[in-house]
This record gives C-alpha cells, structure tokens and sequence, in this order.
C-alpha cells in the first residue's frame, strides 16, 4: 500500500469526522410554529385528541361535575410524595403533583446534585431537579391528562381534563400514595368516574426491583351510566430533562422496539432532527414493530414511560417539537393515547403506567430489574445515535468503565483512573509500538537510496513506487506497519469516545481531589469562563470558556508528530505536500476536542504525553544498540542452549513474532507477497 496514499486517507477521515461532530454541536434547524395540541380549545371548550375523531357528537353534551373547579392552582400548592431531603433513608425522589391535570410540577432525586450554572461551591449546591412543565407552555405538566375521549351510543365526545382542578380523594395517611378524581355528567346526570393515583415506594421495598425509581401511576375509569360505555386517554408524557451541555444539544427522545426473543432495541431522536418540514414523528411503530416504552433523556437522566405489557400495543405515541425559533434550547413534547377501555354498565377498567425517574448510571441500570425484559433501560448507556454509534460495542465499554471503576476506587479519584487507564493500554500495546517505531526509522534511514530513485525514475511516478516497495521490502520496513498501533487502538478510541461522553460517575467530579482547574470531568475544562457566550466572527460557534486542556493536545501532537514520528522520504512533490498537511491537520484536530468532556481530553493528553516519552526511549535504545553493534558489541538475549551451541557455526535464525502480533504481521506478509505476484503477472500479460 502506498504510504502517500494511507497517510491522505488517514487525514481524511480523521478531517471528515472532526468536522462533522463539531458540526453537530452548532447546527439546529428551525422548526415550523405550532400550538400544542393541550392547549387547542374547540368551540365548545373540550380539548381535542391528537388523533381524529371517529364521527361527530350528537349525544348530549358532557362535562366535568360542578365539584371540579376551573383551572387555577389551589391555594395550598402542589401535593408532594415522598422526600428531597438529601439521601433521605426511606426515599430516593421527591414528586411534586398538582391538580391540575393531575400531572406533575416536579421531579426532585435527593441523591444527586443540579447541574453547575456557576462557580462550584458545594454548600450552595441543590438537589437535581426535573420534569417540570416546559416555560411558555401552558398545560405541558409531565403525566397530565389532557382528555378523555368517551364512546357512547351517540358517537365520541373529548372532555377536556387538563383545565380543571382534580380533586383528592385519598385518606393521605401514606405518604407515597395521592389519588385524585373527577366525574364526569351530563344533564342527566353522572356518566364516568376518572381517578388517577400516584405511587411513589421506599428504598426498602425496592431493593431487588426498582431501587425506588419507578413511580406507578394507575388512570381508572368507572362506568356510570346504564349504558355500555368505550374510553381512551390522552395524556402528556415527560419533558426533557434539562441541557448539560454548552454547545449543541445532548436531549433526545428515546423509544424502545420489542425484537425476537425478548430484547429491546433503542432508537434516540436528537432534537435537532425536528426539522420545518417534519416537526412531528409518529413513535407508535417502526417497520412492524410496537413501540414497548417512550420517554425524554439527557446524557445523564431519564424519565421513562413503560405501559403494561398487555396494553401496550394499543398505545400509541407522538413526538413534537416546540419552540421553532430557538437556536439552543429546544424542546420537544411527547404525547401519550392509551388502548380503548370497554366498560359495561357499572365496571371500572384501567391503565397502569410505570414511570422511571432517574440517573443513566450503569450501577442503576445494569441491575436485574432494569436490564431484562422488557425494560432494558442499559441499552440507553450507549450513544447510538452518535456518528460512530454503529461501531459501538457495548463489551468493551463495559471493559473500560470496569475498569476505571477499579483504578477509581484505589485511587478515589476518576482523573488519576482515566490515567492509570491510560497507562494499561499503553503498555499493552508496547510491543506492537516498539515493532513500528522500530520499522518508522528504518524507513526514515532510506533518504538517500529513496533520492537515488526519483532521479533515476523521475519521469515514471509507477515505476518509482514500484521500485521503493522493493526498497521497503528489502528493509523489511512494509509503510503499513507505522500506522498498525493506531488501527488497534480504534477499537479503544471509540469506545472510550463512548464511554466518556456519558459516564455517569463522571458527572461534576473533580481532577486531582479538586487541586486543579477541572472541576467536572464530564465537562470542557474551563480555565476561564465567559458570563455570555462570546460569538466567533463568520461562523454559528460560540465561545463559552478558555479551554486549557484541547490547546496542550494540539502543543504535544504538533511535537509528536514533528519529532517523534519519522515519516517516509517523500519520492514527489505531491508526497511531500501531502505530509505537511498531515502534520497541519495533526496540530488543527485537537481543536475540535474543544468542547468535548475534559475526561476524554485528558485522556488523550495522557496518552499522546506517554506516547512523546515512549517514542522518545525507544529511539534512543534503538540508537545505543546500533552503536554498540558498530563497535563491534554482541547481544545475546538469552541464555545459550546446546541446541545453539550446535549450530553456532550456522547462520544465526531470526525468531519470529508468535501469537496474535505474529499472526498479523505474517497475514501482512502474505498480502505484500501476493500483492506483488499479482503485479508482475500484469506485466507479464502487458508484454
């Protein structure tokens, strides 16, 4: 293979990929201006259903029963469930639940703390908070419903339930249940009883399920009238969680696909996908899959809505995004419509829900309960939806976290573990990096031979890089060999690219026990932070901060590349053009780190800093032993056997590489080999 080809493809794709991530973090599309369907009023005040209506109304009309006052929260305020005291022993969150709508105000986990919005001081920081209904737009309470669709004799009426006050009903003797109702009549008199209870459980009784995340949200309805009766919900599902990123967006919305033997496959929906022309998706299938469960996610949080599993494939599910002229801050509402509940006179049926509010921590969902059948919320840990995410694999991330987890808990620090990482994987590929140095300066050694070949074949470009594969082979020094350390540690890359970005544990902790500037390794390391974004003249990007840690990348590969990685004598101008853009390219790439988390960062920095000293020792041994061998020095690096004494008077044998590097380098072999036979059979069919 041609090195001036290899080197250029390596640049390349190195560019395209930079430059589409960086361009993902800036472009949003805007989205076309539509009011959501909660807050669409029909002449006659009901709330229409997202979906039609199977005919007009021509039954007496219905509505909610005097006891249920118009919309306005009543003056005692929401009712709360469980607890945000911090780590409080019997719960893990705290709902705040209003009645109108019966939806809720907000989700707050007593466990974890709210994103930083300033400098980091501990003793002003506040619990996490979450699921509260999105600003500038009314009647988006995460879980309200906005309407009940009844089915009588005189064809479909949608009552409106979002704009009332339901009433409790509970004897509020347990502080982790609240139940609320309303009825609705006609002038006849009452027609249906609607109840909705709210269930939030103790640690204790969650242990080996839920660990207390999962809230169970029970909507009934009660047949009242003497005849049979048909009823659906409408009801809003949860809101984003909000953004932890400066640039770009990290919410998506997240639907779980049933596949064959009970697995769950997971498709995220970047907000950004939201586009003018396609400002609604319908989530309720994929191909001929039903959806199993829906809901909004962060890169750190998730609010999740899993119907009963004999219910769900009646569901069905939309996503619809708001807020069109926004550049960043978007948002998007998801809607719920449950199966048609056929009542006969008197009988009550109903839809139970299990809601997860909670962390995307592997400890949390790689449990039994979350990562079976048919939640499967592990599947969230993995970025799919990124541009490597079709070269996820979730084993070796899983590999590396475990181990970060290990180093970390020696250490008690997650920037020393990144190191120690760091440090493993790079003695790991010691051997293979010692072989391609060991190769690079042979062929670094070829300038005059390689110069005496492009003034003998100055006119004839194929023949001269005929002649120098011949040269490289001579050597022994292949130009495929260089670059092999850094196509075995792509595999690492990306899951590492995968691994840091939504680390969990990684969120708001310190490098070097808080000694340092990088006060969240989940974030860009912020050496100095604007207090408005700053705009960069003839581009969308915005500049939040001075980032040390992408500007000390770019420092050392500009020296690794320029020192400590020899490259082959350029046989042309075109070469050598070629490999000044790569060291260019080189210096420019870790720029486009700029805005990612400072725990990849610093593990780059580690690694490319590791890698200027390895290179820099394994040159100079290399350099020592070819001196002393000029000197006339011999080195034996084993003990003779009789075997060798025997044939000490032989030729020395050279021992070949075994295991997995042997093998390769032989498969490379036998490819140059080929290769080469394949060629002078052409030139034998040209003559």
């Amino acid at each position: 293979m041609d090195t001036k080809r290899l080197i250029t493809s390596i640049a390349i794709v190195a560019a395209v990929f930079a430059v589409w991530v960086a361009f993902m973090k800036w472009y949003h599309p805007p989205m076309v201006t539509e009011q959501t369907p909660a807050a669409v009023q029909s002449t006659d005040g009901t709330t229409p259903s997202t979906n039609p209506t199977t005919g007009p109304t021509s039954a007496p009309s219905l509505t909610v029963a005097p006891h249920a006052v118009p919309a306005t929260m009543p003056s005692t305020g929401p009712v709360l469930l469980g607890s945000a005291a911090p780590d409080d022993p019997n719960y893990v969150l705290q709902l705040a639940i209003t009645p109108q709508g019966a939806g809720i105000e907000q989700v707050t986990l007593n466990h974890f703390k709210a994103a930083d919005t300033g400098p980091r001081k501990k003793a002003e920081k506040k619990p996490y908070t979450f699921e509260t209904p999105l600003a500038g737009h009314p009647g988006t309470q995460p879980l309200a419903t906005q309407s009940i669709i009844l089915h009588g004799p005189g064809g479909d009426q949608t009552i409106d339930l979002l704009n009332v006050a339901w009433e409790r009903t509970d004897d509020r003797k347990d502080p982790g249940i609240a139940t609320f109702g309303v009825t609705i009549a006609d002038a006849s008199g009452p027609v249906a009883r609607v109840t909705k209870t709210f269930q939030v459980q103790t640690r204790a009784a969650t242990a080996t399920t839920s660990l207390g995340y999962e809230v169970v949200v029970k909507q009934h309805v009660k047949n009242l009238s003497g005849q049979p009766l048909t009823a659906r919900f409408v009801m809003n599902g949860p809101t984003p969680p909000p953004a932890e990123v400066e640039a770009g967006t990290d919410r998506t919305v997240v639907v779980g696909y049933p596949e064959s033997g009970k697995s769950i496959s997971v498709t995220q929906h970047l907000f950004a996908e939201f586009k003018p022309d396609s400002n609604e998706k319908d989530l309720t299938k994929d191909g001929d899959k039903h959806f199993m469960w829906a809901g909004e996610a962060s890169t750190y949080f998730a609010a999740i809505v899993l119907p009963d599993v004999n219910q769900a494939p009646g569901f069905s599910a939309r996503a619809k995004a708001l807020d069109p002229e926004a550049d960043t801050e978007r948002n998007v509402a998801v809607t719920f419509e449950t199966p048609n509940l056929t009542l006969a006179p008197q009988q009550d049926a109903g839809v139970p829900l299990n809601v997860f509010f909670g962390p995307k921590s592997r400890e949390i969902l790689n449990t039994t309960y979350y990562s079976t059948w048919p939640r499967m919320y592990s599947e969230l840990l993995i970025l799919r939806s990124s541009f490597c995410g079709f070269l996820t694999f979730q084993p070796v991330i899983s590999a590396l976290v475990q181990l970060l987890t290990f180093f970390h808990f020696i250490l008690r620090d997650w920037g020393l573990a990144i190191i120690c990482l760091v440090l493993l994987v790079r003695a790991a590929l010691h051997p293979i990096t010692k072989r391609s140095q060991t190769r690079m300066m042979q062929m670094g050694k070829m300038g005059p031979e390689i110069e005496r070949l492009k003034k003998k074949y100055a006119d004839e470009p194929d023949v001269l890089n005929r002649e120098m594969m011949k040269v490289y082979k001579e050597q022994g020094a292949g130009p495929l060999l260089g670059c092999l350390p850094m196509f075995l540690q792509m595999p690492i890359w990306i899951a590492l690219w995968q691994a840091l970005q939504g680390t969990f544990e990684l969120r708001q902790e310190p490098f070097l026990y808080g000694l340092t500037w990088i006060h969240d390794l989940a974030k860009p390391d912020a050496l100095f932070g604007f207090s408005h974004p700053i705009p960069i003249p003839f581009t969308s990007w915005h500049l939040y901060s001075i980032n040390l840690l992408p500007m000390l990348m770019a420092v050392a590969t500009y020296i690794n590349q320029k020192y400590f990685t020899p490259m082959p004598p350029a046989a042309t101008p075109e070469q050598e053009s070629t490999q000044k853009m790569t060291r260019r390219m080189s210096v420019i790439f870790p720029l486009f780190f700029y805005a990612l988390p400072s725990g990849l960062n610093l593990y780059y920095l580690t690694s490319m800093t590791l890698g200027i000293l390895e290179g820099k020792i394994i040159r100079d041994h290399i350099k020592q032993r070819e001196e002393a061998e000029k000197a006339g020095r011999v080195f034996v690096p084993t003990k003779a056997t009789r075997g060798s004494k025997r044939k000490s008077d032989k030729e020395p044998e050279i021992k070949k590489p075994t295991g997995l590097w042997g093998r390769m380098l032989t498969a490379m072999e036998q490819a140059q080999a080929k290769a080469e036979q394949i060629r002078k059979e052409q030139e034998k069919r040209k003559k």
